[in-house]
């Protein structure tokens, strides 16, 4: 599996631009910078997944699992921190025209999209002769449950649009940058809540360990000219405030499994390493950026090769063609769903009178 991180390594530097003393990346957080970042960790999540279905014994998958230990639930991160971080770019740009949408255009739409992905496992799943409860199917509509899909986190972001739209409503009326403070802050109260709920019902850590990121994104674009004007001044406060991060970074990293406050630290000094390292360089691969653009096929749809060819035997018989395969199947399907999604998509919001250039 090392092997696949090393062409990643190489994909995501075959076209970047490295900015030099006193100079920065303006399109740092712009959506085709977010989306090369995207496709590289939509590409983490896939190695991470297919792990599961091959045998990592070989001493040269030991880097690989290193790496995979080290990062555990950052590979999502990117994902909920910039999700938020555009959805309140886009309450701030257009107040309560956005907002009164999110219903609609975020929770409906991407419910329906998931519902389609979730009749495709079933179908596979009655293929090879698995069966499920219908209260079973039901709940794993909504994410609850699994057919064979990653739910967890289609549930978590059901659940911050719904949060999301209770929070801002309030910008119909107030739509300052000191209500929008006071509507984050209630927002992010409510992801609170939500993590406390899911841990009090004994929900596995990775069902909210990385939520917060959600807000925090909300929180940077709030105050994300003000972090401009004082990291771009000059390369030495940029420096310093890495180094901070670092620091930061490495000692919650340490004590990360003490508790959800300081595995929450880690994932923000790790979002921000991030963010950091993109406001200096620049990552332009094509491959990248189709993935990122594309990433709830490229995220939802992968575990139906990984299923499928490992049913027919070829994680067995060779674990790199394997992964090749599941990779070029996955992008295959995310490509034909993704016609299929739009067709539909469009439908829906014209039916629905908002078939408009979507958010």
């Amino acid at each position: 599996m090392t092997i696949f991180i090393v062409l990643l390594i190489v994909i995501l530097f075959r076209d970047i631009k490295v900015f030099g003393n006193d100079e920065f990346n303006s399109q740092y957080i712009g959506k085709t910078d977010t989306a090369a970042i995207k496709g590289a960790f939509v590409v983490l999540v896939f190695l991470g997944h297919i792990s599961t279905y091959i045998n990592l014994g070989a001493e040269f998958d030991k880097p690989y699992v290193e790496l995979k230990s080290h990062l555990s639930q950052m590979v999502v991160s990117m994902f909920f921190f910039y999700s938020g971080f555009g959805m309140m770019t886009s309450i701030m740009d257009k107040g309560f025209d956005y907002v009164k949408r999110i219903p609609i255009k975020r929770l409906l739409i991407v419910f329906l999209n998931f519902v389609i992905a979730v009749c495709l496992y079933l179908v596979v799943d009655w293929f090879f002769g698995e069966t499920f409860p219908i209260s079973y199917v039901m709940k794993s509509f909504i994410g609850l449950t699994s057919v064979g899909n990653s739910n967890w986190y289609m549930f978590t972001i059901f659940i911050i649009y719904i949060m999301m739209f209770v929070a801002y409503f309030a910008t119909a009326k107030f739509k300052n940058k000191l209500s929008l403070i006071i509507m984050t802050a209630l927002f992010t109260a409510m992801v609170v809540f939500l993590v406390l709920f899911e841990i009090r019902k004994g929900f596995d850590t990775w069902w909210y360990n990385t939520v917060f990121l959600v807000p925090f994104g909300c929180w940077f674009a709030l105050f994300k000219d003000t972090i401009e004007r004082l990291l771009f001044k000059r390369n030495a406060l940029y420096f310093l405030y890495g180094t901070i991060v670092l620091i930061c970074y490495f000692l919650s990293y340490r004590y990360r499994w003490e508790g959800i406050e300081v595995y929450t630290l880690w994932a923000m000094c790790f979002t921000m390493a991030v963010v950091l390292i993109t406001m200096k360089v620049r990552f332009g691969s094509k491959g990248l950026h189709w993935l990122g653009d594309n990433l709830f096929g490229m995220y939802i749809l992968q575990r139906i090769p990984m299923f499928i060819f490992k049913r027919i035997g070829f994680a067995e018989f060779d674990k790199y063609l394997y992964v090749v395969l599941c990779f070029v199947f996955t992008i295959s399907i995310t490509y034909i769903f993704n016609i299929v999604f739009h067709y539909i998509d469009t439908k829906v919001l014209g039916l629905l009178g908002q078939n408009e250039k979507r958010n």
